[in-house]
Order: C-alpha cells, then sequence, then structure tokens
C-alpha cells in the first residue's frame, strides 16, 4: 500500500511532461510556420511575387491554444506560477495550509468548468465537422481537444496538490532548486 500515493504522482508528473512535450513542439512549430510566413511574405523568391503561407493564422491559433494548455500542469507541478506572497509567508503554517487548499480547490473548480465546457466544445465541433474559415479551413476540434485535455490534467494536478496538504506522501516530489522555494 506504501508505494501508491508515489504510484499516481510519477503517473501524473509522465503525463505532465509528456503534455507539455507536446506544448514545447507547438511552440517550435509556430516559431516555423511564423518564420516561413514572414519570409515568403516580405522576400521575393526568384522573381516569383511575395506569397503568404495559407493557413498560417489559423494554424498559429491553434498551436497557442495547444502550448499554452498543455503546459499549464507541469506548471502547476513545478510551482511555476506566478506567486505573490506576502502576506502568506507571515502567516502561521496552519493558516499558510489552509490558503493553499482555498487556491487548490478553487484552481480546480475553474480548470474544471473549463474542462467541461472544453470536452462539450470538442464533441460538438468534432461531430459537425466544425472549422476556422480561412485560407485555409482549419477544423477546430484539435485546439478544443487540447484545451480540454490541458484543463482536466490541470484538475488532476490540482486535486493531487489538494490531497497532497493532507497525505504528504502525495506532494510531488521535486529537486533541491525546487525544494528551495518552499
Amino acid at each position: 500500500m506504501s508505494d501508491e500515493p508515489s504510484l499516481v504522482v510519477a503517473a501524473c508528473a509522465r503525463l505532465n511532461r509528456a503534455l507539455a512535450s507536446v506544448s514545447g513542439l507547438a511552440i517550435g512549430l509556430m516559431m516555423l510556420v511564423g518564420a516561413v510566413d514572414i519570409l515568403l511574405t516580405n522576400i521575393d523568391v526568384v522573381g516569383l511575387p511575395s506569397q503568404p503561407v495559407p493557413g498560417a493564422n489559423e494554424f498559429i491559433a491553434t498551436m497557442m491554444v495547444v502550448a499554452v494548455f498543455l503546459g499549464v500542469p507541469l506548471a502547476q507541478q513545478r510551482r511555476g506560477h506566478i506567486q505573490v506572497d506576502l502576506v502568506t509567508q507571515k502567516l502561521p503554517a496552519s493558516l499558510r495550509r489552509a490558503c493553499a487548499v482555498l487556491a487548490y480547490s478553487l484552481s480546480a473548480a475553474m480548470f474544471a468548468g473549463i474542462a467541461w465546457f472544453g470536452w462539450k466544445t470538442t464533441a460538438h465541433a468534432f461531430g459537425v465537422g466544425e472549422f476556422a474559415a480561412g485560407s485555409f479551413n482549419l477544423p477546430l476540434w484539435p485546439a478544443r481537444f487540447a484545451l480540454a485535455l490541458g484543463a482536466t490534467a490541470m484538475v488532476l494536478q490540482c486535486l493531487l496538490d489538494l490531497v497532497g496538504e493532507f497525505v504528504p506522501a502525495l506532494r510531488p516530489v521535486r529537486g533541491p532548486a525546487m525544494r528551495a522555494l518552499d
């Protein structure tokens, strides 16, 4: 039984890293498509007229959603979000814990709402074949799927953090640099 909590933490950490890897790939693709679009729009190539990459804006918008929502759970796990703790650092440990419990609960609730709406709109967009109209008709469901998946992973991480306030074995394992911030 003692290995179960560490398995849950490890599985969630692997999921967060995998999602963050896809997020990083999305950022790389955005940079590549953006750079090619700028080059082809502003530089005459062998006497051909300047021509933007078809669908570049729609693709970059989709990848932005992927990059943001799939990277958020790892940032939460690593406590990488911006925190202003001028007041909470002066509170006794019990009140700091109460603030953390409140923050994790509110975050989980907010991201649960985002996830619920995301799954609902993903199913709708997929079902009706919804796409972003532009120079290239890009389907909308992949971005909505990424939003829903990332928000769901964030809910899981927030719940794990919440339970970890009461069960130390469920606290995320962090390296020395992160422990120094605790």
